[in-house]
């Protein structure tokens, strides 16, 4: 999981400093997670949590995360 870029940015903004991954991932990973802010992409996740949560309605981390990048700019 930690190879994928979108996955390694989801990782990473829930706070793990350390991932495993294949060596010819590093590099997409690293211009990935060099190209968003790790904080916001946190609460891009918080809001999708709370919204599945508190209102019932389903939300998928993996197409905020995706959203949240596009938007960005970030190389993912």
């Amino acid at each position: 999981m930690a190879g994928r870029p979108l996955e390694a940015v989801a990782l990473a903004a829930l706070g793990f400093r350390t991932l495993s991954m294949r060596p010819a991932a590093i590099g997409p990973v690293k211009l990935a997670l060099r190209s968003v802010d790790l904080g916001a992409a946190r609460a891009a996740l918080d809001d999708c949590l709370d919204a599945s949560e508190t209102r019932g309605a389903p939300c998928d981390p993996r197409d905020v995360l995706m959203a949240f990048a596009r938007k960005q700019g970030a190389d993912i």
